[in-house]
């Protein structure tokens, strides 16, 4: 059962959702304009995209190291420590990989 106020929930406040959860929302959220969100997100995401299909993902990871900083695992090996952390195994450096 969702309940709802008729108002929108202020940023950081809490509300409550369906089995008796506690969720909270910022109320300026990308749905709220979803034409010019979309826009800014393929601005934002199509750089990182065209590099991975021209190149290849080993390339485009060699050469932007903001992007090489997103991949999580490969070959088996967890490469960014917070998710090894969170399994508790042991993170491989990129370089290594």
């Amino acid at each position: 059962r969702w309940t709802w106020s008729g108002l929108p929930p202020k940023c950081g406040h809490q509300f409550l959702c369906g089995g008796g959860q506690r969720s909270s929302t910022a109320w300026r959220t990308p749905g709220a304009v979803p034409h010019t969100s979309t826009y800014a997100l393929t601005n934002v995401t199509l750089p990182y995209a065209l590099a991975l299909a021209n190149k290849g993902w080993e390339q485009a990871l060699n050469d932007d190291q903001s992007l090489a900083r997103g991949l999580n695992t490969h070959a088996g090996q967890v490469t960014y420590a917070p998710v090894a952390h969170a399994h508790g195994l042991e993170s491989a450096h990129l370089v290594t990989v």
